[in-house]
């Protein structure tokens, strides 16, 4: 699943076998046209404004074939073509060089390329730009944020299986940080930067294959291992986590995406997320403006459809 957000309102793009845009209309899900489905199994999609009209455009990948880019006007999409030649298991975005564009970051197997966007949607990879040799072997999870609040996207990977890496950003550069993560060998489905406890800084959220979620707190550019202490316990298996105002509250909140259903995670002052009311199964979940009345609503693809659970 991805939110993207427009002139046209916030739309759901939901991608499988075929590709849905999902746009809310008299308190339902209606869906709306869509450039065909590449062929192959869907590994990673992304919403980002790659044109820099207000539009967010997408980037989808499938296993076997190089990344596409589609452009978003209006609430119609229109294919533009590949990002490379080579196939990818996820990709991110940020404005590396302070250019007021959004660049993209793509990894798989053990390459982790950074592509540098000229404002009109046109990338360029620029090799050497991340000090890569050995450091990752089987890239599954990319996420993006600013870690230590110098101003520059730092760089958070998973693998599946082995341990989690960090780079940390300047400009149009990221450099190894081995103390910004525990390099502990996991199995990584998805990772999610977002501030998880209301203290303005990226927190890290480790959807973990067939083991129970983790969360990384960000302390002073560092993550450090706060699942035991942040989240119920057991901690959920989840395949997917968004974060966000989920409730009437200040603190950020949480929506998880499980095959077996999942908690939503109502956050508290300090800083702790509690089980408070339940989710369907799914394997994918966005937290998204969809009926556009200003408060946050749930999103999940599960088994039968996006299921959305209004607020």
């Amino acid at each position: 699943l991805a939110a993207s957000h427009g002139a046209g309102g916030t739309l759901i793009v939901a991608a499988g076998a075929t590709v849905d845009v999902l746009d809310a209309r008299s308190g339902s899900l209606v869906a709306l046209p869509a450039p065909p489905a590449a062929a192959g199994t869907v590994v990673a999609i992304l919403a980002f404004d790659l044109d820099g009209d207000c539009d967010d455009d997408l980037v989808l990948a499938t296993a076997g074939a190089a990344p596409v880019l589609w452009r978003r006007d209006g609430v119609t999409f229109t294919e533009l073509g590949a990002l490379g030649s080579s196939s990818i298991a996820a990709v991110a975005a940020a404005d590396v060089e302070h250019d007021g564009d959004l660049d993209l970051v793509t990894g798989g197997g053990a390459q982790i390329t950074l592509w540098l966007n000229d404002g009109a949607g046109n990338f360029a990879r620029k090799d050497g730009a991340i000090v890569m040799p050995g450091r990752v072997t089987a890239v599954s999870a990319i996420a993006l944020g600013d870690l230590d609040g110098d101003g520059h996207a730092d760089l958070v990977v998973g693998q599946a299986p082995g341990p989690l890496r960090a780079w940390l950003g300047s400009t149009g550069l990221f450099n190894p940080a081995d103390a910004a993560v525990p390099p502990v060998p996991l199995d990584v489905v998805r990772l999610v930067l977002a501030d998880a406890d209301g203290d303005f800084d990226p927190d890290l959220a480790v959807s973990v294959r067939n083991a129970p979620l983790r969360l990384y707190v960000d302390r002073d550019g560092a993550l450090e291992d706060q699942s035991f202490v942040r989240l119920p316990q057991p901690a959920p298996i989840t395949s997917a986590i968004a974060v966000g105002g989920w409730d009437a509250g200040c603190e950020p909140d949480a929506v998880v995406a499980s095959v077996a259903g999942g908690p939503a995670l109502r956050g508290t002052a300090d800083g702790i997320l509690i089980a408070d009311g339940e989710a369907p199964p799914a394997s994918d979940v966005v937290l998204a403006d969809i009926d556009d009345d200003g408060d946050l609503d749930a999103l999940l693809a599960g088994a039968t459809g996006v299921t959305w659970l209004a607020r």
